[in-house]
């Protein structure tokens, strides 16, 4: 009898997603990926979707892309410490990102709490182009 041992490692088992809209999420154990829609205005990611607060946000598995329909030119996670209108800040063990104002003067904001990253470096976020709905 012979037996074949089979390499897996290049198989990746996609994480889940959890669409954002507003609320509060909690982010289960295993690696989440979370979605989060912006348009851009004068340069500015200005956000879609409302206030959101994820409970639990682990910078070791958890990701948050960043949704959009359009992006400038190199744009990235650190564009989001430089541009003007854009907030992130620390709190006690919690992130803040606060997004450009819309047309109504209005803003919105994502807080990861568990996470205390000011300059995002171990915050896995990611800008993503989608087509508009």
């Amino acid at each position: 009898m012979e037996i074949y041992l089979a390499s897996f490692s290049n198989i990746f088992i996609a994480s889940p997603k959890v669409d954002l809209s507003s609320g509060t999420v909690t982010a289960a154990a295993a690696g989440e990926v979370f979605e989060y829609s912006v348009n851009f205005l004068n340069g500015k990611p200005v956000a879609t979707d409302g206030d959101v607060v994820i409970d639990g946000f682990d910078a070791k598995t958890d990701k948050l892309v960043i949704k959009t329909d359009s992006l400038p030119d190199g744009f990235g996670k650190t564009n989001l410490l430089s541009t003007p209108g854009v907030d992130v800040t620390t709190g006690i063990s919690e992130t803040r990102i606060d997004f450009a104002v819309n047309a109504s003067g209005e803003s919105s904001s994502i807080i990861l709490n568990g996470i205390e990253d000011s300059d995002l470096d171990t915050i896995d976020i990611v800008f993503e182009i989608i087509a508009p709905t």
